[in-house]
């Protein structure tokens, strides 16, 4: 477990899965913003990339970004493939900050809005601030409305996976399955009030093909969601992750980035 206790301002958290291609700009972009901003200027703050098991030269990379950002970047790897969900959930588990930032790492949102929605969490001291894009495809749409309906939230898009939010909404919290799509009904459902929401940037990837799959999505959806309401319902996630999670994955230490 990583150390807790040094008073760290911001956590980054970022899943890879076989993403050689993007990982380093993704840092380099994300590191650069935050510096222009000013946001976190004096501020001690992490990078966590977590490798879910991948097949390339991912780990590679990380190990590189280690040493080009020391004690900035820091690497965890599975191992093995546990999916983009249980990668934010370690990356969740063994983050420092009391406010945790969280994208993806195939460059399909814009890393450069990252420091816009902190501001929003900052300005206005909310417990949790999503992003939403413009255009999403129908079946995105009916999906959203549904999650509203069903969770009572009135935000443009609930599945929003580039957000910020207070710890304590997501460290240790038990996530199973596709929960990364419904962070914000599971934080509201911890006591989270204010919510914030951006207007984000979304591009097309440009290396590797995406696993998503719109029907597939559409298929899931609605028995991801009742599931989810039940959970919600009997109080799963107030129940915390046990140490036991740490088996799952491992910590890269400073040592290792030269060896």
């Amino acid at each position: 477990m990583i150390d807790s206790s040094r008073n760290t301002f911001f956590s980054m958290v970022s899943p890879v899965f076989n993403e050689e291609n993007t990982i380093r700009e993704l840092v380099d972009r994300i590191i650069k913003s935050f510096h222009d901003s000013g946001l976190l200027f004096n501020k001690r703050w992490e990078f966590l990339l977590v490798d879910d098991g991948s097949s390339d030269q991912s780990f590679e990379v990380i190990l590189q970004l280690m040493r080009k950002y020391p004690g900035l970047v820091k690497g965890i790897r599975h191992k093995r493939n546990y999916g983009q969900g249980q990668a934010l959930k370690t990356g969740f588990y063994c983050a420092e900050g009391s406010i945790i930032g969280m994208i993806d790492s195939d460059l399909e949102k814009l890393p450069e809005d990252t420091p816009k929605l902190l501001k929003e969490f900052l300005d206005k001291d909310c417990d949790i601030v999503c992003s939403f894009i413009k255009n999403k495809n129908l079946v995105s749409k009916i999906g959203n409305r549904v999650c509203q309906f069903l969770f009572k939230h009135k935000v443009k898009q609930v599945g929003a996976n580039q957000m910020i939010v207070h710890s304590r909404f997501v460290r240790r919290v038990n996530f199973v399955g596709n929960d990364q799509r419904y962070f914000l009904p599971i934080a509201v459902s911890l006591g989270a009030t204010k919510i914030g929401e951006v207007l984000t940037t979304y591009k097309l990837r440009k290396y590797n093909k995406s696993n998503y799959n719109i029907y597939i999505k559409m298929i899931q959806g609605l028995p991801e969601m009742l599931l989810l309401k039940r959970r919600i319902k009997q109080k799963f996630y107030s129940i915390p992750v046990c140490e036991e999670y740490s088996k799952r994955f491992e910590i890269i230490l400073s040592e290792r980035i030269y060896s």
